[in-house]
């Protein structure tokens, strides 16, 4: 039995899809679209006086070991 690999994206809020779909062409059967949001923003709003989108998607995509180089290359790729 192949080993499973587990690969954890975070990405830009409203990139996730094409995240994804590169991945699917790569080989990926699907993928796990969570919603995050950073801490530290406050520090790093004062510091800089810029504004610091803290919105993420986070992608999770099990694969096996086989196509886990295939898939993290697209997602790369995509990012």
């Amino acid at each position: 039995m192949d080993e499973i690999k587990c690969i954890i994206a975070i990405v830009e809020r409203g990139k996730a899809d094409k995240v994804v779909n590169h991945a699917k062409k790569a080989g990926a059967k699907g993928a796990t679209i969570l919603y995050g949001r950073g801490t530290g923003q406050t520090e790093a709003l004062k510091f800089f006086n810029i504004y610091i989108e803290a919105s993420k998607e986070i992608i999770i995509i099990l694969s096996d070991d086989g196509n886990y180089e295939k898939i993290y290359e697209a997602i790369i790729e995509a990012g």
